[in-house]
């Protein structure tokens, strides 16, 4: 499962903080206030949540404390996404293997995909 002690990190102005103008750049817009948590499932990152706002300090502990709570459920959904990703791209690497496989099969035969498309 996720993180015992999962932790938001509030930046209440991105334009004060070190992080700030690579945040900015990479946020790409006029967020300067954020809210931030490192997603963990099984000791392994499995990416970072961020919620930006416009102007400086929108976000509270209260929002940071809340963030925590559905820490877990929202590690789970990433988590099962990237495996459903995963399992989608090695079945169509198995497609790809199948064909050339079986292409591979007509050849030797010295039947044409054309002659299959007549069946």
């Amino acid at each position: 499962m996720a993180t015992a002690a999962p932790m938001a990190f509030i930046m209440h102005d991105l334009n004060v903080h070190p992080l700030g103008q690579v945040m900015t750049i990479s946020l790409k817009r006029n967020a300067r206030s954020i809210i931030s948590m490192i997603l963990v499932i099984e000791g392994e990152r499995v990416g970072t949540l961020v919620i930006k706002a416009e102007g400086t300090d929108r976000h509270t502990q209260e929002h940071a404390e809340f963030i925590d709570t559905v820490n877990d459920p929202i590690c789970i959904a990433v988590s099962n996404a990237l495996r459903f990703q995963e399992l989608a791209l090695l079945e169509h690497v198995a497609k790809i293997h199948h064909r050339t496989d079986f292409s591979a099969q007509l050849k030797k035969d010295g039947t044409s995909r054309e002659d299959c498309g007549r069946l």
